[in-house]
């Protein structure tokens, strides 16, 4: 029997939820075009970017182990659609990478979603005080600049908690790599 991942079937109600989700107010305003409640993602304009600034947009989200000589995970999703899986078994092995392609209405849902869940708004480090814990880290870049948010897991706020997920889910969506271990160890 397949399960529901075998079948796209969660994928698709994560990202139809993703791209529908509940008509939260940004904390910013937002250009987005909204018709009873539901984003219509195909004029989306998250952070007030036009198509073709999304398009030199960029999201990456990684995570660093607090081993000495650990490898490094990362996935990069471009403006474009691109989606890049990169990894390092450890500190001194070369980069693994796989390459994929998700939809750009997809693309700005995300980016929508980073601006709703105000992450221009979160602070530089959320660190734990053991520094035994997972670390992951997230940057956008835009146009007009860059911000990253670096957050140790275990007190990681929930608004870069649900961010961190979003953006692996649109990466399954592209590769089913990322699930279950595939080809990260720790993301």
């Amino acid at each position: 029997m397949k399960s529901l991942r075998d079948n796209g079937v969660l994928i698709g109600i994560s990202l139809a939820l993703l791209a529908a989700g509940p008509n939260i107010p940004s904390k910013k305003p937002n250009a987005r075009a909204d018709k009873g409640g539901i984003v219509d993602t195909t004029k989306a304009k998250p952070f007030g970017l036009s198509e073709t600034e999304l398009k030199k947009a960029k999201l990456f989200l990684a995570g660093y182990s607090p081993k000495t000589g650990a490898g490094v995970e990362r996935i990069e999703i471009f403006g474009t659609g691109e989606v890049r899986l990169i990894r390092t078994i450890n500190y001194e092995a070369p980069e693994e990478t796989v390459t994929a392609k998700v939809k750009d209405a997809d693309v700005a849902a995300l980016f929508s979603l980073m601006e709703a869940e105000g992450f221009l708004t979160l602070e530089y480090e959320y660190k734990d005080k053991s520094n035994h814990s997972l670390r992951s880290h997230i940057s956008l870049t835009l146009p007009s600049g860059e911000k990253s948010v670096y957050a140790d897991v275990v007190i990681a706020p929930p608004e870069f908690n649900r961010m961190a997920g979003s953006i692996k889910m649109l990466a399954a969506t592209a590769s089913p790599l990322v699930y279950n271990h595939q080809f990260f160890f720790r993301l």
